[in-house]
């Protein structure tokens, strides 16, 4: 336990669902209603640094939240996931998944997620293009990586995500 951690030093009475490893809350600054956290009782930065057992009882976890979500708000689907360290856009280092419900309409077109984390690089293609993308000769894996890669050299990062000196 880390006495500094918001995570740690969470109020009972804002917890909606637990297990002997985790517990669930809704977010403080939710993105959507219902939007909720389940969260490791161990104080643990991230999903790596997290127990085999650790995890099992988080996505187990999730499952329940999902569900008591569904029942109360009735969304029509859900973005689960987590941030990992700043880069990644994690605020509090306190291994936590957001459970997001969605709603028809809360934003114009949600084809691509979460890959929309990134401005600009999560928009897929219309229907009509990845048809016609993958039926054309051009279509293979090794040109979408090399594009990748070049958008990536172009920014200064590594593959490894660092920046470079």
């Amino acid at each position: 336990m880390d006495e500094a951690c918001l995570f740690c030093a969470m109020p009972p009475d804002r917890v909606v669902a637990a297990s002997a490893d985790a517990y669930a809350v809704r977010d403080g600054f939710p993105v959507s209603v219902g939007h909720s956290l389940v969260i490791s009782k161990r104080h643990v930065p991230d999903w790596w640094s997290a127990t085999a057992g650790e995890r099992t009882a988080i996505v187990e976890l999730v499952d329940v939240v999902k569900a008591g979500i569904a029942n109360q708000y009735h969304p029509a689907g859900f973005n689960v996931g987590f941030n990992d360290r700043p880069a990644g856009g994690q605020t509090v280092p306190h291994l936590h998944i957001h459970v997001i419900p969605r709603y028809d309409g809360d934003v114009p077109d949600p084809r691509g997620g979460i890959r929309h984390v990134i401005p600009d690089s999560g928009r897929y293609p219309t229907d009509a293009a990845v048809t016609q993308y993958a039926d054309s000769e051009s279509a293979d894996a090794e040109s979408d990586f090399d594009r990748f890669v070049r958008r990536v050299e172009r920014k200064g990062i590594e593959a490894t995500g660092d920046q470079r000196e």
